[in-house]
C-alpha cells in the first residue's frame, strides 16, 4: 500500500499551532532575508497538496480492487473520472493492460534516471536532469521523505580519510543539491504558515505543511557533519559541490542557529577557507603563478582541473562551464601554450563559479556576519574586501558587502562603547 501521508511527523506535531511551528528559525533576521509571501505562495502549496492527493486516492483506489491494473476503457481503479481516465486512455493506446505502480517506486525510478543523466556526457540530457530534480525534490518532499533521507545518506560523504573509498563526484553533487532545494522549500512553508495567507489553506494541508517543516529541522542535525566533510580537501570533490555546501552551511547558520550552534566555530572556519581558497583560484593569473614558482621561498599554486557537471539546474542562471576539482592536483608543466589555455580556462571557470556564489549568498552575509564572534569577523573582512575590488558590477551585490562590513565595524564598537559606559568611573 502507498506510505502514510505524513510517515515522519507525529500526529501531535502536525496539531501544533502555526506560532510554535518552527522554534529555531531565526527572529532576528533582516527584512531583505526572509521572502515575501504572497497569493502565488499560497496557491503554491494548496497546489502540491491537491496533486498529491490526488495520486494517493488513484493508488488507494487501485489498492482496494486488489491489482494495480488499469482495464482499457474501464477508466481503472480510480472511481471512473480524473487521472484514471487519463491512465485508460494510456492503456488503450498502448493496446494491453498497463500496470500502474505505487508512486514511490516511481519516483525512485526516476531519482535513478536523474542520476544516469547527470553523468552522462551529453551537456543537454545533464542540463534536464538538473532542471527535474527541485521538482522531484517537491514531490518526494509531499509523498515519500525516505526517498530523499536514502539518497543524502548514501552519497554525502561520512568518511574523510585518504583511505577512504571515493564517491561518485556526480552523484554528491546531486545529493547536495537536493538537501539545499529542500531546506530552501522547507523555509518557504515556515514563513507562509507565519503569516495570515496559511488560514486561508485547508486543516490537513496546513498539518502536512508543518510536518514537512518540523521533518527538516528534526533532520538536519544529523546531515550537517556529511555537509561539513564536502569541504574536506582530502576528498578532492569539485568545486561546485564545495559552493553547495558553503551556501547550506550560511543557511543554516541564519536561519536555523539553534542548529548550527553546537559546531558553529568550525563551520565558520570552513567556509571562510574555503571562499578565501576559491578566491586564490579565480583572482590568480598564470603568470603570477609562474612569477611565484621562479621565487624558491614562495611556494607555486596548483591548478585544477576540469570536470564535466553543469554549474546550475536552471540554465538561464550562467551559461555551462567547465566544473573544477579542488587545487590538490599535480601542477601542469609550465612553458606550454596549451598549459597556459587551460590554465586561464580554469581561472576564468573559478571566477564564475565565485560570481555565481556570491548571489546566492550577498543576501545572507550580514546576518551571517552578525551572529559571528570578533574573531570571526576578523576573517571574513579580507574576503569581503576583495569581493567589492572584483566584482562592482552589481549594485545590490555592492550594497549587502558595504552592510557586511559595516557590521564589522559597527558591531564591535558598539559592545567596547557598552562595556566602557558599564565600566566607568560615576561623576
Amino acid at each position: 500500500s502507498p506510505p502514510s501521508s505524513n510517515t515522519s511527523a507525529s500526529p501531535q506535531a502536525a496539531r501544533r499551532s502555526p506560532s510554535a511551528l518552527s522554534p529555531s528559525l531565526s527572529p532576528s533576521a533582516s527584512p531583505r532575508l526572509r521572502s515575501r509571501i504572497s497569493p502565488p505562495a499560497q496557491l503554491s502549496v494548496r497546489g502540491e497538496m491537491s496533486l498529491i492527493e490526488t495520486l494517493r486516492a488513484e493508488e488507494d483506489s487501485a489498492a482496494e480492487s486488489g491489482a494495480w491494473r488499469v482495464s482499457p476503457g474501464g477508466g481503472g481503479g480510480g472511481g471512473g473520472g480524473g487521472l484514471g481516465e487519463d491512465l485508460a486512455d494510456v492503456a488503450v493506446a498502448a493496446g494491453a493492460n498497463a500496470m500502474i505502480e505505487p508512486l514511490s517506486q516511481v519516483l525512485e525510478r526516476m531519482l535513478q534516471d536523474v542520476l544516469g543523466c547527470v553523468r552522462h556526457v551529453r551537456w543537454e540530457l545533464r542540463r534536464m536532469a538538473l532542471q527535474v530534480l527541485p521538482l522531484l525534490c517537491v514531490t518526494a518532499l509531499w509523498y515519500d521523505k525516505g526517498i530523499l533521507s536514502r539518497l543524502w545518506l548514501r552519497y554525502l560523504p561520512h568518511d574523510v580519510t585518504p583511505g577512504a573509498s571515493r564517491l561518485d563526484p556526480a552523484f554528491t553533487y546531486v545529493a547536495a543539491l537536493t538537501l539545499k532545494e529542500v531546506v530552501k522549500k522547507s523555509l518557504e512553508y515556515a514563513e507562509l504558515m507565519g503569516s495570515g495567507l496559511a488560514q486561508a489553506l485547508p486543516l490537513e494541508s496546513r498539518n502536512r505543511t508543518a510536518g514537512i517543516v518540523h521533518w527538516v529541522e528534526h533532520t538536519l542535525p544529523s546531515l550537517l557533519p556529511l555537509v561539513e566533510n564536502l569541504l574536506a580537501s582530502s576528498l578532492r570533490l569539485p568545486l561546485r559541490v564545495g559552493s553547495l555546501a558553503v551556501q547550506l552551511l550560511i543557511l543554516v547558520h541564519c536561519r536555523f542557529p539553534a542548529i548550527a550552534s553546537p559546531r558553529q566555530r568550525e563551520q565558520v572556519l570552513l567556509i571562510t577557507r574555503w571562499l578565501a581558497h576559491l578566491q586564490a583560484l579565480a583572482h590568480t593569473t598564470p603568470d603570477d603563478q609562474n612569477s611565484a614558482s621562479k621565487d624558491p621561498s614562495t611556494p607555486a599554486k596548483r591548478t585544477p582541473r576540469c570536470d564535466a557537471i553543469p554549474l546550475s539546474p536552471y540554465p538561464s542562471a550562467l551559461s555551462p562551464t567547465p566544473e573544477l576539482h579542488d587545487a590538490q592536483h599535480t601542477p601542469s608543466p609550465a612553458g606550454g601554450v596549451g598549459s597556459k589555455s587551460r590554465e586561464w580556462q580554469s581561472k576564468r571557470a573559478a571566477e564564475n563559479l565565485e560570481r555565481a556564489l556570491l548571489k546566492q549568498i550577498c543576501p545572507l552575509l550580514p546576518d551571517l556576519i552578525a551572529s559571528c564572534s570578533f574573531d570571526q569577523m576578523l576573517l571574513f573582512t579580507p574576503i569581503l574586501l576583495q569581493y567589492l575590488e572584483h566584482y562592482r558590477e552589481d549594485s545590490d551585490t555592492d550594497l549587502e558587502l558595504l552592510e557586511a562590513l559595516h557590521r564589522v565595524l559597527h558591531l564591535p564598537l558598539s559592545c567596547w562603547n557598552t562595556s566602557a559606559a558599564g565600566t566607568a568611573p560615576s561623576g
